[in-house]
């Protein structure tokens, strides 16, 4: 679930916290795919990154943050738990309005790869955390599954990978939270087999689900945890 924190040490000047300690994280995945492979699954590890998104909802929190590097793992305890919480916000305080005033802001100091679409129209959702679908998808394919610089490209990114806007709406709606959302309304998903060889047609549902554009669509913490995917864990 989430980083325990052992204990703390105060001096003159600072407060240290002392965490447990795991020995990998998934940014080392990518560099080591085949050796996490052999030794925890894809399916584990997800498992484990869900469950602590749960445990974030139960406390009415969301996480916002979550990249490779904050999910650590232990291959011999199989432990896996999210870390760093340095911008965990109250959802009684998530703003709700996306908005394109000042984009620069939504990109916070997290990597743009891992950023849902409400975080960079400066906004949030009680799923957002549950784009984490595109970390899921690096683990299997070994890359970002969304690569870009800016937020535009970024979004361009996500068309790529999940499919353009309908013909009929493509180019005619302004790229506002409202324009975003009625695209997600309109859009022509890929097949998602061809981008995620192998993967178990449960498991392209699942992932489908995840990176729903629209967020009042896209699947909960708790429905991911109940997914047919995980039956056989």
């Amino acid at each position: 679930m989430l980083l325990k924190c052992l204990g703390t040490e105060i001096d003159d000047t600072f407060l240290y916290l002392v965490f447990e300690n795991l020995p990998w994280d998934l940014d080392d995945f990518g560099r080591r795919q085949a050796t996490i492979e052999n030794q925890v699954s894809i399916k584990h590890i997800l498992l484990g990154i869900l469950r602590g998104i749960e445990y974030l909802r139960s406390q009415n929190c969301v996480h916002e943050d979550l990249r490779p590097e904050f999910v650590l793992f232990d291959p011999d305890s199989k432990r896996v738990k999210v870390a760093y919480f340095g911008e965990p916000k109250s959802m009684d305080d998530l703003v709700s309005d996306w908005c394109l005033d000042n984009p620069a802001i939504a990109l916070k100091a997290a990597c743009l790869y891992y950023q849902a679409p409400e975080i960079l129209f400066n906004g949030s959702s009680k799923v957002v955390d549950m784009w984490v679908g595109c970390i899921f998808g690096e683990m299997l394919t070994g890359q970002p599954l969304f690569r870009s610089n800016t937020w535009l490209h970024l979004v361009a990114s996500i068309f790529g990978v999940l499919g353009e806007p309908k013909l009929e709406v493509y180019g005619k709606i302004e790229i506002t939270i409202d324009g975003l959302l009625t695209l997600s309304k309109n859009f022509d998903y890929k097949d998602l087999t061809k981008t995620f060889l192998g993967l178990e047609p449960v498991g392209i549902d699942l992932i489908s689900r995840m990176l729903c554009l629209d967020p009042e669509q896209r699947i909960t913490p708790q429905e991911a945890l109940d997914h047919e995917y995980f039956k056989d864990l």
